[in-house]
């Protein structure tokens, strides 16, 4: 969160993870969301968005990267915060937010206003996720007619097969586990 508000930070981490590729700063500024009191969010938008950024919509949310609509309520758990989230509205409006108890469900502290980030380390918008999925089914057919001529059928309709799942899931999804391999 600091990192995305352009605030200097202490990082320690091992050398190759220094070299992974990310998402871009800038995608992230984007994707950043404010909720506070009184604000008034289409429900359509809200909950794309919140998929949009890596969350999963769930029956109970207990688990970071989650979240689940019951009634007028949204309960969200974001990485980043030591409790999820419990957004009441009113209409379209945001009537209060609280952190609650992943255990027991129960509300407790109220706040006046949150920041949602992304929850994955890979964000696609859908620019991006087009540009991608079409790169990967070319290289897929690349690869797999590499694998036929070498008398691997087998091997290539694996992949084949792998590689369609996974765009399966990005199509619906927008992410699945693993992503970042791609």
């Amino acid at each position: 969160e600091r990192l995305v508000a352009g605030q200097q930070i202490l990082v320690v981490a091992p050398l190759p993870a220094l070299f992974s590729k990310l998402t871009p700063a800038k995608l992230w500024r984007e994707r950043r969301l404010k909720i506070e009191v009184g604000l008034r969010l289409s429900w359509e938008v809200f909950l794309k968005n919140l998929v949009e950024m890596g969350y999963e919509r769930t029956e109970l949310t207990e688990n970071e990267g989650s979240f689940s609509v019951r009634g007028d309520i949204v309960d969200i758990f974001p990485f980043y915060t030591p409790l999820p989230l419990r957004i009441s509205f009113f209409d379209e409006e945001v009537e209060s937010i609280r952190y609650f108890d992943a255990e027991s469900q129960r509300s407790l502290e109220t706040i006046p206003a949150a920041v949602l980030l992304p929850a994955r380390e890979v964000i696609l918008n859908a620019a991006a996720l087009q540009k991608g999925t079409a790169a990967l089914v070319d290289e897929v057919g690349e690869v797999a007619g590499q694998l036929k001529a070498k008398n691997q059928a087998r091997a290539a309709d694996r992949l084949r097969t792998k590689v369609e799942n996974h765009l399966v899931k990005l199509r619906n999804l927008g992410y699945f586990d693993g992503v970042e391999q791609y």
